[in-house]
């Protein structure tokens, strides 16, 4: 009996240690609202800074005006699939005497076979876009340490600007890995859609979604691994019987979830699932949306208003400083793709055309 005691005392010693540590790391015990708002928006705060100290992060913010024989200018409707793209592709440097901007077969020559399409090129060329554009003397001693590999690629473009396409990348500097894309768009009579992707080495995502037609739907979104660090989701739904659509709204960040739907214009707010009963939530409308849904990363024309329940107050936009703004370009950076029309469809369209 005395051994059985021990044993028991030991166990029971054991469960409560074992709840003790659930408590100090926050496992245990729900935190409050105010608590998990706070928690979360330091988990992406931190994020946010650590992504935007990264290549990849430069080169997913790259913007600018295309003049590289866009496959969106009207003037292409062929069809390019990756087995007829497929192999190693290498920047070769020109002369300033015979640079012909148009001359797509003096920029890229082909130096190997391969499955995939490897495409290689000075860095100094991909973080300064208006020097892809050039023709220098110093082109000649760069080296070509930027090297985008697709293992997925497609064009199908037809004429009023109907179009399928699908990129798949990874993407080294020096040998290092910055990242890797996923990028999908499509155009048919009724609807367009298009998503795109960036990972970076250490698990960050960022991801962008838009879809019209009759479930209207923009979305952006900061993960880590399988956890949402931040998303803002916006939908507009058509219903038969309803003169207008039903407009959704949801802001995630961590565990904090707020949700508004229009067709009881009421707004509420979860930790892990669990309605916050005593929080009050408004939306603070910036700018007249013309009665879409707005947001703050689609339109950057709303904020939220959250009294806690020991009665103090926040702004969002406050507590994200400056991870929104950074979630902003983010959004628009992603939305259009820049580095995949400027730089891989122009390798894409000079490969085609003259190998």
């Amino acid at each position: 009996m005395k051994v059985k005691s021990i044993l028991s005392v030991a166990v029971l010693l054991g469960i409560l240690s074992w709840q003790c540590k659930k408590t100090e790391d926050g496992l245990g015990t729900q935190k409050s609202l105010k608590e998990s708002l706070n928690a979360s928006t330091q988990n992406l705060n931190a994020a946010i800074s650590e992504i935007t100290n990264s290549r990849g992060y430069q080169l997913i913010s790259l913007g600018g005006t295309n003049k590289a024989a866009s496959l969106k200018s009207g003037d292409f409707h062929d069809s390019i699939t990756l087995a007829k793209i497929a192999g190693v592709y290498e920047f070769h440097a020109q002369h300033p005497a015979s640079w012909c901007f148009w001359c797509y077969q003096k920029l890229f020559e082909k130096t190997g076979d391969t499955s995939v399409l490897i495409v290689k090129l000075p860095s100094d060329k991909i973080f300064h876009p208006g020097r892809f554009e050039e023709c220098r003397a110093a082109d000649t001693s760069l080296v070509n340490n930027f090297v985008i590999t697709a293992n997925d690629y497609h064009y199908y473009f037809s004429r009023d600007f109907l179009f399928d396409y699908k990129l798949a990348a990874n993407v080294n500097v020096s040998d290092t890995a910055i990242g890797s894309m996923d990028i999908f768009a499509d155009r048919n009579d009724s609807a367009y859609n298009r998503s795109a992707s960036f990972t970076f080495p250490n698990g960050y995502s960022i991801k962008t979604s838009y879809a019209s037609g009759d479930s209207a739907t923009s979305s952006i979104s900061l993960e880590n691994g399988s956890t949402v660090l931040f998303k803002e989701n916006v939908s507009r739904v058509k219903n038969s019987g309803h003169k207008y659509r039903d407009k959704y709204y949801s802001l995630t960040i961590g565990n904090v979830e707020i949700q508004k739907a229009s067709a009881t214009d009421s707004i509420t707010v979860y930790v892990d699932g669990v309605l916050q009963t005593n929080a009050k939530v408004e939306f603070i409308e910036n700018v007249s949306n013309n009665g879409e849904e707005g947001g703050m990363c689609r339109h950057n024309d709303r904020d939220i208003k959250i009294t806690f329940d020991d009665g103090t107050s926040v702004l969002v936009s406050d507590l994200i400083k400056p991870s929104l703004t950074v979630m902003q370009g983010l959004a628009q950076s992603l939305g259009s793709v820049y580095f995949a029309s400027y730089f891989v469809n122009y390798v894409a369209v000079s490969i085609y055309y003259n190998h």
